[in-house]
């Protein structure tokens, strides 16, 4: 593997590796996917996503909350005390300074 997390299947390798270690099997997690947004015209943000759901496929896992592509800036919270994730959106990214 590469640089842990550089691109999206290592970093999910690498969070599962993680989770592995800390004893947490996959089967007991709860999956949100969010970003893929368009901020340059390269399609990398779709293809990102498009990887990531494909990954969770393949395990038979499935978020439960998808907030992906756009234009939008998100802004995560995760507590880690209740494992909420709050995603708050704010403002476009300015296709002409990304």
């Amino acid at each position: 593997m590469g640089r842990a997390g550089h691109y999206v299947d290592e970093a999910l390798e690498w969070l599962v590796c993680g989770l592995g270690h800390a004893g947490i099997a996959t089967s007991e997690v709860q999956v949100s996917l969010a970003g893929g947004a368009h901020c340059v015209d390269s399609g990398i943000g779709d293809a990102n996503v498009r990887a990531a759901l494909e990954w969770l496929a393949r395990r038979g896992l499935r978020p439960l909350r998808c907030d992906t592509g756009g234009t939008v800036v998100r802004k995560l919270h995760w507590s880690l005390g209740t494992g909420e994730l709050q995603i708050a959106t704010g403002g476009r990214i300015d296709m002409e300074r990304a």
